[in-house]
């Protein structure tokens, strides 16, 4: 399973955002399986907002690290563009953004293992 990992710079007011978009190549498309948020600050009042393409996908509990994951899993395609929004951190703090997904062709039947009970 491949994975992807992106970092930026905390502003003057606090904030950082991070976008992935342009990325994935034309006809593949990322199954995201976990989102991971992280913050390098000596602050630990961090939130973080995940959107895809504008619309709210998942949001942060309070602290340096946190992650979202599990099925329904996150479809991402050449077009779409992926923002995680950090408040809350001191100026000049790292944020960090990591994904694991697979990578398949568009159109290929997505088979991902389910557990039964």
């Amino acid at each position: 399973m491949p994975d992807f990992a992106l970092s930026g710079r905390v502003g003057a007011a606090g904030t950082a955002r991070i976008t992935v978009a342009g990325f994935i190549p034309s006809g593949l498309v990322w199954v995201v399986s976990q989102i991971s948020i992280e913050a390098q600050s000596t602050k630990p009042t961090m939130s973080a907002v995940v959107r895809k393409n504008g619309r709210f996908v998942t949001s942060s509990a309070s602290g340096l690290s946190s992650s979202a994951g599990g099925a329904p899993y996150l479809a991402l395609k050449p077009p779409d563009q992926l923002t995680v929004d950090y408040a809350g951190l001191n100026s000049g703090d790292t944020v960090l953004l990591s994904l694991f997904f697979r990578e398949i062709t568009w159109g290929q039947l997505e088979t991902m293992p389910i557990e039964v009970v």
